[in-house]
């Protein structure tokens, strides 16, 4: 089955911890308080992460012709990760469904849309794994859509929307690539 108990595994598979060790680790992170916590988590997550994508694209509105109110520019946010979330999900519900082994599925590309689904995560770099696991095309095409919306929001024409954007995306993937230094 697809549990927790195999996320925490899959997760810890490539560390440097003692099986007694590994053991505590998965305990902890499968008991029932452990798992409330990871639910608020994800709950809390979504919307505070919409919260600050909005308001990062409202800074950048404000440098614009029409600057938008940040009510307009969450709704913008919102509206534009809607079909993103659907389609992840449902991609996401057909592969763990599908799949004959769940053991066998690589949790961390499950839907293999991006580029580090196809290389070695043990042979690469973490800071490239982490820099070709951003080359994403669901994520390419939600940068697409929030261009597009920011660019009717602020009349900035598509490419300063596209601009906006994929600034905020290139700061994000160079984060992610100096956190993966600390795994």
């Amino acid at each position: 089955t697809l549990g927790m108990d195999l996320i925490i595994r899959q997760r810890l598979a490539n560390s440097n911890m003692s099986p007694e060790q590994m053991q505590q680790a998965i305990e902890r992170a499968t008991s029932p308080a452990a798992t409330y916590i990871t639910y608020c988590a994800v709950l809390l997550g979504a919307p505070l992460s919409m919260m600050v994508v909005a308001g990062a694209l409202f800074a950048f509105g404000l440098m614009t012709k029409r600057a938008p109110k940040y009510a307009s520019m969450l709704a913008m946010v919102c509206l534009s990760f809607f079909p993103y979330f659907l389609v992840t999900v449902i991609m996401t519900i057909i592969v763990v469904l599908a799949a004959p082994d769940k053991t066998a599925l690589d949790l961390s590309n499950l839907l293999a849309t991006n580029v580090g689904a196809f290389v070695s995560k043990s042979g690469t770099s973490k800071g490239m794994y982490a820099l070709l696991s951003s080359l994403d095309l669901l994520s390419f095409i939600e940068i697409g859509f929030l261009s597009f919306g920011f660019s009717k929001l602020t009349k900035s024409g598509f490419f300063g929307g596209f601009g906006a954007v994929i600034s905020l995306w290139i700061l994000y993937v160079l984060s992610k690539m100096a956190l993966s230094f600390f795994q």
